[in-house]
């Protein structure tokens, strides 16, 4: 069974999809800049905006996510301190005294 012209392609293609220029110094170890010809790996859903890399979905993630108890501590701290922040501006005005 020969291989698909498209596909040879790809093959061929991907054996050059990191650049040979040197990565930027704070990079990881095997991590390599993309070369041009690796571009044509990325690619885009329309509808969703995902991003994909040679077929398959990159994933993403939030950096942080608050669940349960860690959420309500949070939220609460928020809204104290925004209290906070009321009484000492009302008190900047001369509406609270100390």
């Amino acid at each position: 069974m020969t291989e698909d012209p498209m596909q040879a392609g790809w093959s061929e293609r991907a054996k050059h999809r990191a650049s040979a220029t040197e990565a930027p110094s704070g990079w990881p170890k095997n991590v390599k800049p993309i070369s041009l010809e690796g571009l044509s790996f990325l690619g885009i859903n329309a509808g969703t905006n995902e991003l994909y890399w040679n077929g398959q979905q990159v994933q993403t993630r939030a950096a942080i996510r608050l669940e349960g108890a860690t959420f309500v501590f949070v939220a609460m701290t928020g809204i104290s301190t925004f209290g906070l922040f009321v009484v000492e501006v009302l008190r900047g005005i001369g509406v609270f005294q100390h």
